[in-house]
């Protein structure tokens, strides 16, 4: 028994598969640009907060070399912009910028991640873990030179601690840079 379809019912077929090949390759054009600029928008912040990353680890490395009988500052200027000072014993001081961690973009981009790529939002997540560690040691490091103004503690244990706990944030906002960029993060840019 042969069956046959009129030619209306053939081409109606064909139009629809078309249609749908052609709605599924422009689908994935639109993921593969969306994947795009969130690993250009992510190496962006990633470059960013790897600056923050530095100043803090050199912020700590000061507060060490200084030692006992160091004199800490950290003030904000009138215009916002937050210093950190260190004057050694000895009365040699050296300033600078104390940035904020960003981390907002990072917690907008989770859900739309998620549902395109399995891998980077792990990455994303460990590395969104990381900067929230960072924004921690942040308000430890403030905390630390405003307590330290009256008080005198083990500054060898508080930098040392606190510069081990800074590595694995590292290790993590790499893993998510290398995937977007596939090199690895050593550039950073200033805010």
């Amino acid at each position: 028994m042969e069956i046959t379809l009129p030619i209306t019912v053939i081409f109606a077929i064909s139009l629809f598969i078309i249609k749908e090949s052609l709605e599924l390759v422009r689908k994935s054009r639109a993921k593969k640009r969306k994947l795009l600029a969130f690993k250009a928008v992510l190496k962006e912040e990633l470059e960013l907060n790897l600056w923050t990353w530095k100043k803090f680890k050199s912020s700590l490395n000061r507060i060490r070399e200084a030692g006992q009988g160091g004199h800490y500052n950290y003030s904000i200027s009138p215009a916002g912009t937050e210093r950190f000072e260190v004057v050694d014993a000895e009365g040699y001081g050296t300033g600078q910028m104390f940035p904020k961690v960003e981390i907002e973009l990072h917690s907008k981009l989770l859900i739309d991640v998620a549902e395109l790529d399995a891998k980077m939002y792990k990455k994303l997540i460990a590395s969104y873990k990381g900067l929230s560690e960072l924004h921690h040691l942040r308000n430890r490091i403030v905390d630390f030179i405003h307590e330290n103004q009256e008080t005198v503690c083990d500054i060898d244990n508080f930098t040392g601690s606190t510069l081990q706990d800074l590595s694995p944030i590292y290790t993590e906002l790499d893993a998510l840079y290398q995937y977007c960029t596939g090199k690895k993060l050593t550039e950073h840019r200033m805010r």
